[in-house]
């Protein structure tokens, strides 16, 4: 089955593949202690971004712009 592309997804999709960040910054949650994480991930289609919510600090603290990640 091919790879699919940020092209080809929607809203509510589920995807299980590999993209390259593009950009991530930490940024504190409003209404609790802590922080998430916001990315803007892509492929050779183009980019979507994305958040993690739980253990964004460690997850942060071990990639960088540039990396290529699995998403699930």
């Amino acid at each position: 089955m091919p790879k699919p592309l940020v092209t080809d997804l929607s809203v509510g999709d589920k995807v299980a593949t590999l993209f390259v960040i593009k950009q991530m910054a930490l940024a504190p949650f409003k209404k609790k202690s802590g922080k998430y994480l916001t990315l803007t991930l892509g492929d050779r289609s183009g980019e979507i971004p994305a958040r993690m919510w739980d253990n964004a600090e460690p997850a942060a603290a071990q990639v960088r712009a540039g990396q290529v990640i699995a998403v699930n």
